[in-house]
Order: C-alpha cells, then structure tokens, then sequence
C-alpha cells in the first residue's frame, strides 16, 4: 500500500535508449543524449515487444543493444522503477523541416526562399497544402515544413505571412 501511495505522489516518467548491461534485476541504457540511465524490473513489470507484429515478452527476450522505452517511476536516485518495457527498433531520423524566408525567384515547380545567408529551393511535388505557386510574389515572405536533403525542401505545406502595411 505504501508504494502505491508513493507511485501516485511521483508523476511518470519515462527513459528511452539502447541496453548497454542487463543484470538479474536492472537495465543499463544510454539515451539519444549519450547519458546513462539505471532501470529496476520486478515481477510487476511489463515487457511487450513490437517489431512486425505486437507480442508480449518477458526480461528474458531483453538483449544488449536492443532499444528500449522504459516507463515507471523516479525512486528519487534517478533510477527508474519500470512498470512497462517495450522493446522495438530505434526510429528513424526526421529529415522534415520548417523554412522560413522571403521568396527571391519563382522558376516553374521551383520557388527559392532567402532567410539570413541561407538559401532552400522549396519543390512543389503532386499535392501540398497551402496557396498555388501562381499566387506567390518575390519578397512575399512565406513559412514551409517538408522533408529536406541538403538545401532543398520538398513542400508539404506552404503558408503567406501577411506584411504589415
């Protein structure tokens, strides 16, 4: 009774990163940050594996170098006490970005945007959400989110910033 009165004062948190140690009782894991992370597992905890399909799984099936979401709660020496594991593959990077900047030439599906000393060549595929090309204006200054490579930004949605008069 008295942890979970104690369980319910902490809010939850949760560790995410790769197991680097398994001991009888604890998982070791560095998170994207590169820090270190102790987390306890009891008879109570959790462990689900999700790759292709959903399956439960136990302490057994956790592997070094496997990554892991841990959730739980803090024992107040920053080792998490775990309720639920789940045991998946690490996501991937995003390449998608927000842009913002003045137009500075309109050439077909290509629009070139300048902020600072940065130039993107926004690329305008089948579909996007936002105003047609024909009704942008060089200097119109414009915010876009897509996904990036290098300096160029296949548009996903385009919105006008409206210029003070």
């Amino acid at each position: 009774m008295q942890q979970k009165a104690s369980e319910a004062a902490n809010k939850p948190i949760f560790y995410m990163g790769s197991v680097t140690d398994i001991t009888e009782k604890s998982i070791q894991m560095k998170n994207g940050d590169g820090e270190i992370k102790q987390i306890s597992v009891d008879d109570a905890t959790q462990f689900v594996k999700v790759a292709a399909e959903t399956k439960t799984a136990t302490f057994d099936d956790t592997a070094i170098g496997d990554f892991i979401i841990a959730m739980g709660y803090s024992n107040g020496n920053g080792v998490l006490t775990a309720r639920r594991i789940i045991i998946t593959t690490q996501p991937a990077k995003t390449t998608r970005k927000a842009v913002i900047g003045k137009v500075t030439e309109i050439t077909g599906k290509k629009v070139t945007v300048s902020s600072g000393d940065q130039t993107r060549t926004l690329e305008f595929g089948k579909s996007w959400e936002g105003p047609e090309i024909s009704e942008l204006e060089e200097d119109m200054q414009v915010i876009t989110t897509g996904e990036t490579e290098d300096s160029t930004v296949s548009v996903r949605t385009l919105f006008i910033v409206p210029q003070e008069e």
